[in-house]
């Protein structure tokens, strides 16, 4: 069954109306537990944790683990929790209408860094890929699509995550846009688990397609277009204490999706499917030291097929392991922590190793005027990364009138990359149709009788790879009289590949303006450094494919009827992939924070302006006399962003209520690294609103609404119930086109003409609402409803034609014992 969705009934005021009149309705507990913990019905979820106590901690937003089990789950994706936290933006086609049958984890964008520009972290050790993490087609000859992320951990075994937006500690490095620090779940002093599962599906989705395109995506033919899928979440964990000192946890859990979609005019099913295998071992000797080892492997799979290919079945392959060590000892006048991690991921592709595309005749005759099958071949790319971290906490001290709270360490990280075409691969672009034709046994370019290809592209069997060694170490003192305090920190580091060493600066300065903790005044000034990248590094050693033909344009019969022999043909231009000096982009910020007590809650006002410089971007050199054109990276990207976020949040009774705004203004060159970017194009002027500008000052493409807003509401009910609300505005996208137009200038000079495509703003609804039974003080089952864009509001996504998911309802259920 398709569900199609008619015209809006719940639309501005109405839509509103009936939301208040819900919600004033259920005002009365969200019956939130841990596994380990008897079961109650009066805790509630805390959204932003920030201890008043220690007044350097703005620009941090923290969601525990009760708040991530009262939000609507979905997915299980990490990022699609945080967005109900200010400064983050989603791409416009994140949650399409098209393609609600995938799984992977939206990408995002923190403080206006592009999407690779973030710093993933699990446990404390870096989950960022290095091989190309913004490239998202399946079907290239020569590429594999990568992700931002290596591994894609369960929602279901974080404890914390910790967002750091602004004025960050010089813990951190390898970033430009935001940090997100990820600690997973410790083992439970007693024995318990759980056994949970959800599950969503097209019937109970309603699509917002146009209506032009309708009939095509009813009887799609293409991943791009996903008329029915099927969704499945299941996970059991469960805590195993050994001794009074020590623990294990053993958890498993998979997401899958069935996406049936239309092949030759039958049904033919490709599949998405991710696996989490989590094992953690805790072991305190005593409370002033703990040493913890965990292993997690989070696989990915995607089956497809190619539209309009026969026996053209491919696989791509995601995600990755990793084995993390950890001390943590409390001496006398310092608190070490250890980190020692490996870790593997990859990015592949398996699929058949040469392609045809045969004209239609008598043997292959599947096709209207040529008949396809076949694939690229397999690609094979990963990463394995070897880290060692040492980070110190010093117990506070005096000197003079300062109070010092120092931190300090020093992390050490081996990287390699490789990509490898294990087996040449094949593709027979054009062929010959002729009765006469005669082919030897096993030939894979003749078909007797009736045709022989003409044309073919070889891709040359090849292995590749990179590598670096990072260093990196910080130093960062807190320095506190009476009710000021200041922060300098320096984070140095260097790596041998690109051969810098950067010194990212950290400064901030509080002032506890009434010494309670109440009102908290904030500055500062601080250097970012961003990650180096192995994409161009690993394309440079890719051999160039080549083309065959016979001694003419075309390879032709000889006098036998036997095609005559391959010749390659000789190439006018010969594109080359170089590597180049390259500095790290760096992004530089100053920001105003305050915090303060406000009704009951606490408010939270920040402003923060980005300047960034040397950002990467691809340099297409001309021809040289050899026919040589080089590609590069360079460093001609720049950015530039200002931000300002407040929100409130307070807790009473069984309520609880966060409310947050968002407004930016983001400028981009270039919004990733393949933009050909040239010098002169930093330069150039163009016509924009009825004005001169530069180009670079164009308004971002992608990821910039201007203003956004989150309501999130719990609230915990009588009888076991408890209902959460998230209302998010976005204000209206303008998308930046270019008219192919010019535009006179008094001097005689045209330059481009480029202007706004709008979209209106959007509102949406997503309430969970959840029901438990406690059987005994250990024991409950729980049943849950997600309902996502409740009133199923019809919204652009930026690309023509196409809008994001109506409603959608999730059920699932969960035994806790």
């Amino acid at each position: 069954m398709r569900v199609y969705a008619p015209n809006d009934i719940f639309e501005g005021k109405i839509a509103m109306r009936c939301s208040i009149v819900i919600m004033l309705f259920l005002c009365c507990p969200v019956h939130l537990w841990a596994i380990d913990t008897p079961i109650t019905g009066n805790t509630l979820p805390e959204i932003t944790v920030v201890d008043t106590s220690d007044v350097t901690k703005s620009g941090v937003s923290v969601l525990n683990r009760e708040t991530l089990q009262a939000l609507p789950q979905g997915d299980g994706a990490i990022t699609d929790l945080l967005k109900v936290l200010p400064g983050i933006q989603f791409g416009e086609t994140q949650n399409s209408s098209l393609t609600g049958g995938e799984i992977l984890p939206a990408e995002i964008s923190i403080s206006g860094g592009r999407v690779y520009e973030n710093n993933f972290m699990i446990d404390g050790v870096g989950n960022n890929s290095l091989l190309d993490p913004t490239y998202k087609t399946t079907t290239n000859s020569s590429l594999v699509p990568g992700h931002s992320q290596e591994q894609f951990l369960d929602t279901a075994l974080i404890d914390t995550i910790s967002i750091y937006r602004s004025n960050i500690s010089a813990r951190y490095n390898g970033f430009s846009g935001g940090v997100i620090d990820v600690a997973t779940i410790d083992p439970a002093t007693k024995f318990s688990g759980k056994i949970s599962g959800r599950t969503t599906r097209s019937q109970w989705t309603s699509f917002h397609v146009d209506r032009d395109e309708e009939e095509d995506f009813a009887d799609s033919t293409d991943a791009d277009r996903q008329p029915e899928f099927r969704k499945y979440y299941g996970s059991g964990l469960v805590n195993v204490p050994l001794s009074d000192t020590m623990g294990v946890l053993l958890s498993y859990s998979k997401t899958y999706s069935k996406i049936p979609l239309q092949n030759f005019g039958e049904e033919e099913v490709q599949y998405r499917k991710m696996d989490n295998f989590f094992a953690k071992y805790i072991y305190r000797p005593s409370d002033k030291t703990k040493i913890g080892l965990h292993f997690l492997s989070t696989p990915y799979e995607g089956k497809y097929f190619r539209d309009g290919f026969k026996e053209s079945g491919y696989t791509i392959e995601g995600g990755g392991w990793s084995l993390n060590a950890n001390l943590e000892q409390q001496l006398l006048f310092v608190k070490i922590e250890f980190v020692v991690s490996w870790k593997q991921s990859v990015n592949n592709r398996i699929a058949p190793q040469n392609c045809f595309n045969y004209s239609t005749t008598a043997s292959v005759n599947w096709g209207e005027k040529y008949s396809k099958k076949g694939g690229y071949g397999d690609i094979e790319k990963g990463q394995n990364t070897f880290t060692v971290a040492t980070h110190l906490t010093f117990e506070p001290f005096k000197t003079w009138f300062l109070h010092n709270k120092l931190i300090g360490g020093i992390a050490v990280e081996r990287i390699k990359g490789d990509e490898d075409r294990t087996e040449t691969a094949t593709n027979y672009s054009f062929w010959s149709e002729n009765e006469s034709v005669v082919c030897s046994d096993g030939s894979l370019d003749c078909i007797a009788g009736e045709q022989f290809a003409a044309y073919k592209t070889v891709y040359p069997e090849y292995s590749a790879d990179a590598e670096l060694t990072s260093c990196s170490a910080y130093l960062e003192d807190s320095l506190s009289w009476k009710r000021l305090t200041l922060r300098p920190g320096i984070n140095l580091s260097y790596n041998d590949f690109n051969k810098n060493m950067d010194y990212a600066f950290r400064n901030g300065v509080f002032i506890d303006l009434f010494g309670d903790g109440s009102s908290i005044l904030s500055a500062g000034v601080n250097r970012y450094y961003g990650k180096t990248l192995f994409t161009h590094a690993l394309a440079s050693e890719r051999p160039l494919y080549v083309n065959y033909r016979g001694e003419g344009s075309f390879r032709k019969l000889d006098a036998d009827g036997v095609p005559e022999a391959w010749g390659e043909k000789i190439r006018k231009i010969v594109p080359v992939t170089r590597i180049s000096d390259l500095k790290t982009p760096k992004v530089d910020e100053w920001s105003v924070a305050l915090e303060q007590d406000l009704f009951g809650g606490r408010l939270n006002l920040c402003y923060i302006d980005r300047n960034g410089e040397d950002q990467l971007a691809l340099n297409i050199l001309d021809k040289d006399e050899d026919g040589y054109v080089y590609s590069e990276w360079s460093n001609f990207g720049e950015s530039r962003h200002k931000e300002v976020t407040l929100s409130w949040e307070r807790q009473w009774q069984k309520h609880y209520l966060l409310v947050d705004a968002t407004w930016q203004d983001s400028e981009s060159s270039n919004e990733d690294y393949n933009y050909n970017l040239e010098p002169e194009d930093l330069d150039e002027l163009v016509w924009y609103n009825g004005h001169t500008t530069y180009k670079i000052n164009l308004p971002r493409a992608d990821y910039n609404r201007e203003w956004s807003a989150n309501f999130i509401y719990c609230i915990t009910l009588p009888y076991g119930f408890s209902f959460t609300n998230i209302t998010r505005y976005r204000s209206g996208y303008e998308a930046i086109r270019d008219t192919r137009k010019n535009y006179k200038l008094s001097n005689g000079t045209k330059i481009d003409i480029y202007d706004d495509v709008s979209y209106p703003s959007a509102t949406t609804f997503d309430w969970k609402l959840e029901w438990t039974c406690s059987a005994t003080d250990t024991q409950a089952l729980t049943i849950t409803a997600d309902v996502t864009n409740v009133f199923n509001r019809k919204l652009y996504t930026g690309s023509e034609g196409e809008y994001e998911m109506g409603r959608q309802l999730w059920v699932g259920m969960e035994y806790r014992f």
